[in-house]
């Protein structure tokens, strides 16, 4: 294959590997599996939007994905909604977690206690469909906001 041949054909190479990762880092994490459990509420308007978050998504010590800074939390008074760069995942769509299907624990990761990590994990759905592994000043945003919906357990709280 000669030069020509190669630089005509890479940006449809580039292409064709970056959507097929990006759906399948979206089906790895569950995120397909929650946008179709918890569809986006957009009647619901964001109290606070943050913006460039990062995050895991897992149900085991180590992340299944990992998304860093191109998440974006809006906390609404009902639940939080959750979205992504559509550059990061084309196929993935934003989902809104009621409060009342969120539990959230504080996240050690071998042996270290989450004030050393800085995170939460937070359980979504009833039962739990995943986990969503945040860290500490973005979850501290989204507690503040809440208005008393999201509580983050206390230091003495398993």
């Amino acid at each position: 294959m000669n030069q020509n041949a190669l630089l005509a054909i890479f940006p449809f190479l580039f292409v064709g590997l970056w959507v097929g990762s990006t759906a399948l880092l979206g089906a790895m994490s569950g995120w397909y599996r929650l946008q179709d459990r918890f569809p986006d509420r957009p009647e619901q308007q964001p109290i606070i939007r943050l913006r460039f978050q990062s995050a895991s998504f897992g149900d085991s010590r180590f992340a299944v994905a990992n998304y860093g800074n191109c998440l974006r939390y809006d906390v609404c008074p009902s639940g939080l909604r959750v979205g992504i760069s559509r550059i990061f995942g084309p196929f993935s769509r934003p989902f809104f977690v009621p409060w009342s299907q969120i539990k959230i624990e504080k996240k050690s990761f071998l042996g270290l206690p989450h004030y050393i990590l800085g995170a939460y994990r937070l359980g979504l759905g009833n039962p739990e469909e995943t986990s969503l592994n945040i860290y500490d000043r973005a979850a501290r945003r989204i507690e503040a906001a809440s208005g008393g919906n999201f509580r983050l357990p206390s230091p003495g709280e398993a």
